[in-house]
């Protein structure tokens, strides 16, 4: 599977946003996390093995974290739902490609709270297992697991092929009991219809 590549006025639009950032005041940290918030939903990711590689078995034998910071609070489930493009129940039905840093599902659309996404979608998230059968994920979004359903908020790729799952805790919440779903949905239908966009931080493709 190829890699995704910016084109150029993709590229010009979020240095544009960069430079509205820079001009509101705030610091070259944020506005490199904004950049890489807009390319993956995930800010400042960086890999750290926390320990040497074993002999690899049929299941990952250690897992090493992706490091995270965020432009906003993406526990915040009001901008959660801003952020997001759509917001969805969807069955991972299975695993359709691998390659660092991410890994591609193929989701079936359930029912969705944001956006008509229907049917079966593509969906990549951040973290992979690599050769040595290491997990590397977010410590705060585990790698999604085939044959179970979420609660998932994503965003549209840039290549159009396929979606990409916002980063943090409430952008992929399992369903579990029918009585804590029921729940969750409920919580999330609120979100949608109470929506309020991350204060200072600029609209994408703006």
């Amino acid at each position: 599977m190829k890699r995704s590549r910016h084109t150029p006025g993709q590229i010009i639009r979020k240095l544009r946003d960069a430079d509205r950032l820079l001009a509101a005041g705030k610091t070259t940290v944020v506005v490199v996390a904004f950049l890489v918030v807009a390319v993956s939903a995930v800010v400042v990711a960086r890999i750290a093995i926390e320990s040497e590689p074993r002999v690899p078995t049929g299941s990952p034998v250690e897992e090493a974290g992706i490091e995270t910071s965020y432009a906003f609070d993406v526990t915040n489930r009001r901008y959660l739902a801003a952020w997001a493009d759509a917001v969805v129940i969807g069955r991972v039905v299975e695993q359709v490609s691998e390659q660092e840093p991410r890994t591609t599902y193929r989701v079936e659309v359930v029912r969705a709270l944001k956006g008509d996404l229907t049917g079966a979608v593509q969906v990549r998230q951040l973290g992979y297992v690599d050769d040595q059968n290491v997990a590397h994920e977010t410590a705060d979004q585990p790698l999604l697991t085939p044959g179970r359903t979420y609660m998932l908020a994503l965003g549209t790729g840039d290549d159009g092929d396929a979606y990409t799952l916002v980063a943090g805790p409430a952008a992929a919440v399992p369903l579990t009991s029918t009585s804590d779903s029921d729940q969750t949905v409920a919580e999330y239908r609120r979100a949608v219809r109470e929506q309020v966009y991350p204060p200072g931080v600029p609209r994408r493709g703006g």
